[in-house]
């Protein structure tokens, strides 16, 4: 990214009093970025970002996490919250999803919240939506997806948890 620290740094304190200086917005915008603070935590990849006056829904990008109502969906949206609320976020924006919402890397406090997902078992590495991911996170996330599986810790302690695609093929529409 070409956004300085000291930008974004500005940007965030212009988010935390709701006047962001134009120009800098400008600048993350330039360069796909979302600045603001995480309102919302609505499941384990689901969060809203607060930007001014405006709400923006983002889903992270290539994670999926358990729902709310499978096993484990309670416990991965509090990981999330942990990670992210009432935190200011720094989103790089991949993609719009089918229910328009901003798809992106999530990092609070240089900590990316999707790979925090995956590291402690609270969400599959989507692989069908690598193409929303920065090509070096494809390696990292599919590595700390691996990782949790090997040492069985989140979902992976259990003997045969279900994906949240396949759990959602259950549900009655």
């Amino acid at each position: 990214m070409s956004l300085s620290k000291s930008a974004v740094c500005c940007l965030a304190l212009g988010v935390m009093s709701w006047g962001p200086a134009p120009v800098v917005l400008a600048a993350a915008k330039a360069e796909g970025l979302l600045v603001g603070r995480v309102t919302r935590v609505s499941d384990g990849d689901t969060l809203r970002l607060q930007q001014g006056p405006h709400a923006v829904p983002v889903r992270l990008a290539a994670v999926d996490a358990p729902e709310l109502d499978q096993a484990h969906g309670r416990e991965a949206r509090d990981a999330l919250h942990a990670c992210a609320f009432g935190r200011i976020v720094t989103v790089r924006v991949r993609a719009t999803d089918r229910h328009g919402r901003t798809v992106g890397t999530v990092e609070s406090a240089g900590r990316d919240c999707g790979l925090a997902q995956l590291q402690i078992g609270m969400a599959w590495h989507a692989k069908a939506y690598a193409q929303e991911q920065h090509q070096n996170d494809r390696g990292s996330y599919a590595a700390a997806e691996r990782s949790a599986r090997q040492r069985r810790v989140g979902l992976w302690a259990d003997a045969a948890p279900v994906a949240p695609w396949a759990f959602r093929r259950t549900q009655p529409p």
